[in-house]
């Protein structure tokens, strides 16, 4: 050795070192203790900050248009309660007209209407008064008897309701009330402001002349319910409605004492009252900052606002800013000690390593580190302490691996052999297991299978189920030599079991052999298994989801080979997919059964609501031919004709209520055509003659250019009637003002009907909903709505009679609907015609 260590030869210097690792570290460690952190925070109160404001703007967004949405339902409902108050039996229509007709109706009448009107008042809680007034503005009858007999002739809503359903947006009534006062002469008056509302319907006579009004006074109370705060609005936060016509706040507010008469302004009160709809931050009508959202609801002329303070909705931001600022400079220092004590227990070790390894280079290999550290320098230290002792190591395990080679060498047929048969038995098993869709039979199939396959002590597979506290372990079906095994008397596992080879493999995922449960020190052993010497947990795994454990044992030490995991590997990804698919399959079934329920519903709403609406729409048909036919008195031509058109109005309105039935008909093919031969001359009068009707009292002319002797065609004519009525009543509904053609003509050994308006159009991106059941366009959301059916039930019958329909049209350009018809010629069979696969 000593001779050796002298003829080593001469080393070149060493290069000199120009900072050491302990200054580098220290100035490392204060730069990432520091930088990271500031960094960090910032970037992330940044963003926090801007999330926790979009948030809340998009809050108060949300609460400002469900509110303007509960409002105008409000509405829309207090119009409907309205209308109802006159949907009373003609006896007592006659009375409510009586007190209108006559200039002095008797006390007797007005007392009974009066009763009448207040019964509806006290069933409802939109309104506050009901009161019926004449053309002259004289007010009869009033469930508030102190307003009977006065004049209503300035209120701003007398003049708009003598022509139509109006609604009076809210406005400033001013109340006088008279005290009389014992002490003093005369009466004291006192003058009262408060913000009123009014809904009126005209009252018409059987002539259909406006004869008077009846008018229900909003109950401001229900409306202020409304608008109270809720949860969400923390301490601060409210919505309230300002007037368009003197900037006053119509609900009283949470802060301020309300009074009517105040002007307020912000710019959200400005921006709601200009008819836009947003938010954003600004300065309220109380002078504080807001986030805050503004609508505009046209119904009552108002603006709605929802705000809420910036100081509050961004309290848990300076909070975190706060905590943050602390934490950081925690950080910072604990940073720096921490970097502190790092260098030294890295740098130590090293300068020890260093001097052994210049002292290996001279050849004094006598030396070792001898480092305690449990660390990968330790380890380094370890193995440059071994390294010679390892050098004969290393040729006694080369020559030991040479023995098992030849070994293995010899036994490799055998093995080959083996290996061929598990795969084999592995495929029948799994080819067994692919046709079984029961979960519960597919499991016990397959450990069945499994022990009489390879001869294991038992085989169990467990089901993986999320919670919300974590996984849970359940055993789901398992077997032995004997048959199979009732697994609810095994002990369960959990997924913190110490030592628990299933519970290891569920929870990391990956395969757990234990060749020899003797070794380790923690080993979970279950009792009913005692003969246990090896044990194997596969997961059952489909993508990246666990699905379940597959679990083996076996009664001989080391019988996990690793080709036999593999066959076994194998056979779990064929259990995983025959779960999934049974999975799949019971998702299948429980998803029809809910379709089938679903249509179940839908048919007995369908039966049910066409029930309750024919009823009444039947008697009132009925009470009108009475009218006619003279058993109330006699009546002259004109009231014929009306009482004629009545008729037809509530036939066709009857026909519409057939079309929810006439949808479902169509959707199973059921719905029948009773062709006979039409007059398409007379169908197309008969349109026209309703057609005049509705576009009675509208800035809307209707026009016709039907060429004379149309053919007679073949076809239904209930059908044809209810298509070009659906086109011209669409027209009419989407036509604001302007004019509505109907034109037909002979073409192409058919006939050509078109429909065409100048209302609002439909747009081309809308196009392809026309036709499509219980679609609408924007355009028809925003004019009309609608239940979505007239259009495709109308494609559907043209399309049954051998015809064509389409249209043109662009947005704000209006549109043209074109209907052809085969001539006579092209009879279709009576009484057999389904829609469905026409």
């Amino acid at each position: 050795m000593s001779e050796e260590t002298t003829n080593i030869p001469a080393q070149p210097d060493q290069p000199a070192i120009r900072i050491s690792i302990g200054n580098a570290l220290n100035i490392y460690s204060l730069a990432l203790a520091i930088i990271p952190v500031l960094v960090v925070i910032s970037v992330a109160l940044g963003l926090f900050g801007q999330q926790a404001r979009d948030q809340a703007l998009n809050q108060m967004k949300f609460i400002a248009q469900a509110r303007a949405e509960e409002v105008e339902r409000w509405l829309e409902a207090s119009q409907l309660r309205l209308l109802s108050v006159l949907a009373l039996p003609e006896r007592q229509l006659v009375q409510i007209r009586s007190t209108v007709d006559n200039q002095r109706p008797n006390a007797e009448t007005i007392s009974l209407v009066r009763g009448l009107l207040q019964d509806q008042l006290n069933a409802q809680d939109s309104f506050s008064e009901f009161f019926i007034y004449t053309p002259s503005g004289r007010i009869n009858v009033s469930t508030n008897i102190s307003n009977e007999r006065t004049r209503i002739n300035e209120a701003p809503y007398f003049e708009p309701s003598l022509n139509a359903p109006y609604i009076q947006p809210a406005y400033l009534r001013t109340i006088t009330t008279t005290q009389e006062t014992p002490s003093i002469e005369s009466d004291t008056e006192t003058t009262t402001v408060v913000v009123d509302s009014v809904i009126t319907t005209p009252i018409t006579n059987l002539e259909g002349e406006i004869i008077g009004v009846l008018a229900g006074r909003l109950n401001l109370n229900t409306l202020n319910r409304l608008l109270a705060p809720i949860d969400a609005f923390g301490d601060t936060g409210e919505t309230y409605l300002v007037s368009s016509q003197k900037f006053n706040i119509i609900t009283p507010t949470r802060f301020t004492e309300y009074n009517p008469e105040i002007r307020y302004d912000s710019r959200g009160i400005r921006e709601a009252l200009f008819k836009r709809t947003g938010g954003g931050f600004y300065t309220n009508y109380r002078g504080e900052n807001v986030i805050g959202a503004y609508t505009w609801i046209d119904a009552i002329s108002a603006g709605l606002l929802a705000e809420f303070d910036e100081d509050e909705a961004l309290e848990a931001v300076n909070h975190v800013r706060d905590v943050s600022l602390v934490a950081a400079i925690v950080m910072a220092v604990l940073g720096l000690v921490v970097g502190r004590f790092v260098t030294r227990w890295l740098t130590r070790p090293i300068a020890r390593l260093t001097n052994i390894a210049q002292l290996a280079i001279k050849g004094d290999y006598t030396q070792r580190a001898r480092l305690k550290q449990v660390s990968e320098i330790g380890r380094l230290g370890f193995a440059f302490d071994t390294m010679l002792d390892n050098l004969v190591q290393s040729i006694r395990e080369r020559n030991a691996r040479i023995r098992e080679v030849m070994e293995l060498s010899a036994s490799l047929e055998t093995r080959v052999a083996e290996r061929t048969r598990d795969l084999r038995l592995a495929s029948d098993v799994s080819r067994q297991i692919t046709t079984i869709l029961d979960i519960n039979q597919l499991l016990q199939e397959v450990v069945k299978s499994t022990v009489e396959t390879f001869k294991f002590y038992a085989v169990f597979i467990f089901r993986v189920e999320q919670t919300d506290s974590g996984i849970e372990i359940i055993r789901a079906a398992g077997a032995n030599a004997n048959g199979v095994l009732d697994v609810t008397q095994y002990l369960p596992i959990n997924t913190d079991t110490a030592g628990s080879v299933v519970a290891q493999a569920a929870f990391t995922g990956q395969i757990v052999t234990v060749n020899d449960v003797t070794i380790p020190l923690d080993y979970f052993s279950d009792p009913l298994l005692p003969k246990t010497r090896a044990q194997l947990a596969i997961p059952i795994m489909l993508g990246t989801k666990l699905l379940g454990i597959f679990d083996f044992h076996a009664t001989q030490t080391g019988r996990f080979r690793p080709e036999e995991i593999s066959t076994l590997i194998t056979l779990a990804e064929q259990v995983a997919i025959a779960m999934r698919n049974a999975q799949l399959f019971s998702q299948a079934q429980a998803a029809q059964q809910e379709a089938e329920e679903a249509n179940r519903v839908k048919s007995q709403f369908l039966a049910n609501m066409s029930h309750e609406l024919r009823t009444p729409l039947n008697a009132i048909l009925n009470f009108t031919e009475f009218v006619m036919d003279g058993d109330l008195g006699e009546i002259n031509e004109e009231q014929e004709e009306t009482l004629q058109k009545v008729v037809s109005s509530g036939e066709h309105l009857l026909s519409l209520i057939n079309d929810i039935l006439d949808i479902t008909k169509i959707e199973v093919g059921m719905l029948e055509l009773f062709i006979e031969d039409v007059d398409i001359n007379q169908s197309l009068k008969a349109v026209i003659s309703t057609g005049k009707g509705l576009v009675k009292g509208k800035p809307i002319e209707l026009k016709t250019e039907i060429e004379e002797g149309l053919p007679i065609i073949s076809g239904d004519r209930r059908r044809l009637h209810q298509v070009f009525l659906n086109l011209l009543s669409n027209a009419v509904k989407f036509t604001p003002s302007g004019s509505v053609t109907l034109s037909a003509k002979r073409e192409e050994e058919g006939v050509h009907i078109t429909v065409k308006d100048t209302g609002v159009g439909i747009a081309p991106k809308d196009h392809a909903k026309v036709f499509e059941r219980f679609k609408q366009t924007e355009s028809g959301l925003r004019t009309a709505g609608g239940t979505g059916l007239g259009l495709p039930i109308s494609k559907h019958f043209v399309e049954a009679h051998g015809g064509r329909i389409w249209f043109e049209s662009d947005l704000g350009q209006g549109s043209t609907f074109h209907v052809w018809l085969p001539m006579k010629a092209e009879k279709l069979p009576e009484g057999d015609m389904a829609l469905e696969g026409k």
